[in-house]
C-alpha cells in the first residue's frame, strides 16, 4: 500500500525487499533494495547478504563499502569486521 501511495519511498521499498528476501525471493527482493538503498543505508547490507549467499562477494564487497561510505551508518564497525572477515578469505 505505501508503494502504491509514493513508489519512489526508500523506507517503503526496503520493507518490501525486506519481506520479499525472507520469502526467500532474492531476485525481487534485489529490486526493491536497490531502489531504498540511496535513502536506507541498511539496504545494502541486506543486498550484501544475499549477494555473498549466490557467492558474488565482489559485488557484495561493493555494497558494504557503499554503506561505510555513507555517513552516520550505525553499523559501521560490524561492517568493517565483515569486510575485514571477507578480505581475510582473500576476497577483497
Amino acid at each position: 500500500l505505501a508503494l502504491r501511495r509514493d513508489p519512489l519511498s526508500g523506507a517503503a521499498n526496503f520493507a518490501a525487499g525486506a519481506a520479499l528476501n525472507q520469502q526467500g525471493k532474492s531476485d525481487e527482493a534485489l529490486r526493491f533494495l536497490e531502489r531504498a538503498s540511496e535513502q536506507v543505508p541498511q539496504a545494502l547490507l541486506v543486498e550484501a547478504r544475499i549477494l555473498l549467499a549466490r557467492s558474488q562477494t565482489s559485488e557484495a564487497v561493493a555494497k558494504l563499502r557503499s554503506y561505510l561510505s555513507r555517513p552516520g551508518v550505525s553499523q559501521r564497525v560490524e561492517v568493517t569486521g565483515w569486510l575485514d572477515a571477507l578480505s581475510a578469505r582473500g576476497t577483497r
